[in-house]
């Protein structure tokens, strides 16, 4: 039998008692994964604008490319969301390499809801659709 360095042991002891934000990983968002719209706005046809997709790592808009997020748990069921997207939203890749970045509060109402809180604007609400010609129920 091969023994292990205690270094190791310790480490993965303690990634089972402590918060992940504790070890250094990034704490997660418990939402479905797929799509959400705006609520009041259809399912089976909403606009682009109205879009945004959650793989269960980031978030990104129906013409953001290369996203990444950054969360951060503030209390109870809101996060603090660092976004950064290679494109500006249209598409198109920014000409002066500079990634598109933006901060959000994120609620998270239940694992198919969530509200935003932008800073200047009022907080909008999402929630987990089919939307055709995008994705099917798993």
């Amino acid at each position: 039998m091969k023994a292990f360095p205690i270094g190791t042991l310790i480490l993965a002891l303690a990634g089972l008692f402590l918060p992940s934000d504790a070890i250094g990983q990034s704490p997660s968002i418990t939402l479905r994964s797929g799509t959400y719209v705006l609520d009041g706005v259809a399912c089976q046809d909403p606009p682009n604008a109205a879009i945004l997709s959650w793989d269960g790592f980031t978030f990104s808009g129906a013409h953001s490319s290369r996203c990444r997020s950054q969360i951060a748990h503030l209390e109870k069921k809101r996060y603090q969301v660092k976004l950064t997207c290679s494109a500006r939203g249209d598409g198109s890749t920014d000409p002066m390499d500079t990634d598109y970045r933006e901060t959000v509060e994120l609620t998270r109402i239940s694992n198919t809801r969530f509200r935003i809180s932008r800073s200047g604007r009022e907080a909008t609400t999402y929630r987990w659709c089919i939307v055709p010609g995008i994705q099917r129920e798993r």
